[in-house]
């Protein structure tokens, strides 16, 4: 298993992968195992075997890497206006790339909100995702409380009967 992976050599020491379910930067392959340093300062020794079992992604491999950003708004919201609320918001962070440029689209209509997925591209190591996630998440929040845009959160309507219907605006 180990002479397979030197010779496809579908990541080099200092990638970043994913191994089933390990992420972490290659430190070596060796003979036996594949070692990895993760982002919370494990390092982890995966078989070799496992390796070749297992969907290899090279997280590295390419100068970018997309991220997606649930963003759940009310069911009230202009959506159109919110996505591109979103996508102005994503391009003013500076730990993006502009190439391609940040995208939300309407992804789906959960119990309490409508999802928004805002995609945006950064560099492909751990600490870049990090931050641009966080940054982004940060612009389009402060975007949406100046512009009005909800936030939706987890709520649930209870009927004790088949006499009693909440009324619109009402406490029921």
């Amino acid at each position: 298993a180990g002479v397979m992976l030197q010779a496809r050599a579908p990541f080099a020491p200092g990638d970043l992968v994913d191994l089933g379910e390990q992420r972490g930067v290659v430190v070596e392959v060796n003979s036996r195992t594949v070692i990895l340093d993760t982002i919370d300062g494990r390092r982890i020794h995966v078989p070799n075997q496992r390796v070749l079992d297992t969907d290899i992604v090279n997280l590295s491999s390419r100068r970018a890497r997309m991220s997606e950003i649930a963003l759940d708004v009310t069911y009230d919201t202009d959506l159109d206006r919110a996505c591109d609320l979103a996508v102005r918001a994503a391009g003013g962070v500076e730990h993006l790339h502009s190439d391609p440029v940040p995208a939300a689209a309407v992804s789906s209509f959960e119990a309490s909100a409508v999802r928004i997925i805002l995609r945006v591209w950064h560099g492909p190591d751990l600490h870049s995702e990090w931050d641009a996630v966080d940054a982004t998440s940060r612009a389009v929040h402060q975007r949406y409380q100046t512009s009005g845009i909800e936030f939706a959160f987890p709520q649930q309507t209870l009927w004790w009967g088949a006499d009693q219907r909440p009324t619109p605006g009402g406490s029921d």
